[in-house]
């Protein structure tokens, strides 16, 4: 399956307003059978991106939020160009980042290409996990705006595997996906990546 070109004028258009370095999700897409959950890579999936990432400072400057959350609830929408699927992810937030404006208890929407007839760009969130995420805002019009992407498609997406109770220190978190371009560390801790 190819991406359609007013799909990708979509994603280009969208992300492009973001600061420079912002990743943008284009490419064409081959069908993928890849559940909400499922840690595996998408196989024969294909995305691109504008910019990498060398440091975790790199990513936390291109990001709007940084947030540790949990999904709470999950739903598959055409809500930007009929027929082209994103996954939203209600996340609550157990923490964030000062510089965001969310707290603990918030709940905020992330948007992630894939589901229904549309194959996931990258690993989609799941809620049996705890994620640390890097958030950019989504560009997007009305009440669209204050959701958010992950920054850098699998960049900005870290993981802690099953954690019960709202604690989110001392917890390490693994990287969901990696990207062999970036520069990350696998492993990070919430007090690196929130600055406390």
């Amino acid at each position: 399956m190819t991406v359609s070109v007013s799909s990708r004028k979509y994603l280009s258009a969208t992300l492009a307003k973001r600061r420079a370095g912002l990743a943008t999700a284009v490419a064409s897409v081959a069908i993928a059978a890849v559940g909400c959950s499922t840690p595996d890579p998408v196989p024969e999936g294909e995305y691109s991106r504008v910019a990498f990432y060398d440091s975790l400072e790199a990513l936390r400057a291109d990001s709007d939020a940084v947030v540790v959350g949990r999904v709470i609830d999950q739903e598959v929408a055409d809500d930007v160009e009929p027929g082209f699927h994103f996954t939203l992810s209600d996340v609550e937030v157990m923490d964030a980042d000062a510089t965001s404006g969310l707290a603990a208890g918030d709940t905020i929407v992330v948007r992630q290409v894939g589901g229904a007839d549309t194959p996931p760009l990258a690993n989609l969130l799941g809620p049996e996990n705890t994620y640390l995420l890097f958030l950019t805002l989504s560009g997007l019009d009305g009440r669209l705006a204050t959701q958010f992407y992950p920054t850098g498609v699998v960049a900005g997406i870290y993981v802690a595997p099953g954690i019960d109770g709202d604690t989110v220190e001392p917890l390490t978190f693994t990287q969901f996906e990696r990207d062999d371009a970036d520069d990350l560390p696998t492993e990070i801790t919430a007090r690196e990546a929130l600055g406390w």
